[in-house]
């Protein structure tokens, strides 16, 4: 094909794979929430961190399709890459490409934000090879997602890092770590709330912790991770958010009642239902850098 003939697959595999509304809002809710907790000034220079996390979970989310092909060529074969929109290799030549854009913006940034990121580049690979152990990985839904989900840490922490690096301002390993626990668990929600079926769903989802582990379990275990957010946020100091904006109780509501609301849940419903709860809590840890 023509070199604009491999533009519009390009394109038109990121409209797919690639939520072009919920991505960049949690994007720029990490980004001012790494802002607020550094306790810094806005600066211009801090814009090529937005598109440098874009670019990343672009990669994260080429690397997750590549890995899962053979799985979605029998599961899901309207996708992309079973469907042949785009092949394998084209994929990971984007995946160079949108590798090297990345260490061209930490390089302008700087160099000593370099060596950071080839670790968290190398985590990311390690990821994308299921930690070596995918087979024994995927013997269990949760025992899959647990380890995955710590790209969402890995990633903010080091927009942390990095801006208290460019604005001079001291790091601090308490706010460092912790903003790390915080973006895990947010990842960890979403990762279940996506994959959560409806009761009136059909048994032959085999990716759903509902149908996995059961329904009042998979249950259990979205209550558990969102009352561990809140714990974490109170040891922030920052109840008086949390209490003074209601509407979290009654997202929360409709995310654990969904399967009762909606006769039958789409996997859009559900990733919208938990990514407004998510950036929900990413805007209570910016107003509570500022404020609290």
């Amino acid at each position: 094909m023509d070199q604009l003939g491999i533009s519009k697959r390009f394109l038109s595999y990121i409209y797919e794979r690639f939520n072009l509304v919920t991505y960049p809002l949690f994007i720029l809710a990490i980004f001012f929430s790494a802002i607020a907790l550094a306790n810094v000034k806005f600066s211009l220079v801090f814009l090529l961190l937005p598109i440098l996390l874009f670019l990343y979970f672009l990669r994260i989310r080429i690397y997750d399709d590549i890995k899962d092909y053979k799985i979605d060529v029998k599961l899901r074969p309207n996708r992309p890459l079973p469907r042949g929109l785009v092949n394998k290799r084209e994929l990971l030549i984007l995946t160079w490409i949108l590798l090297i854009i990345e260490l061209i913006i930490i390089l302008i940034l700087s160099l000593n934000l370099l060596i950071f990121y080839l670790l968290v580049v190398f985590f990311t690979l390690i990821t994308y090879r299921e930690f070596f152990i995918g087979n024994f990985l995927r013997k269990n839904i949760l025992l899959y997602a647990l380890p995955h989900v710590l790209i969402m840490s890995v990633i903010s922490m080091y927009t942390y890092y990095a801006i208290t690096y460019l604005s001079s301002m001291p790091f601090k390993l308490n706010i460092f770590i912790l903003f790390g626990i915080i973006t895990y668990l947010l990842g960890l929600f979403f990762e279940i709330s996506r994959k959560m079926s409806g009761i009136y769903e059909k048994k032959h989802v085999k990716e759903s912790f509902t149908v996995s582990l059961g329904f009042i379990p998979a249950w259990f275990l979205l209550i558990s991770v969102f009352t561990l957010l809140i714990s974490f946020l109170l040891f922030f100091k920052w109840s008086f958010l949390i209490f003074n904006y209601i509407p979290v109780f009654f997202l929360f509501l409709m995310l654990l009642f969904r399967p009762c609301l909606f006769k039958k849940l789409s996997q859009k419903r559900a990733e919208f239902l938990g990514g407004v709860l998510m950036l929900y809590i990413l805007i209570i840890i910016i107003l509570g850098g500022y404020y609290g």
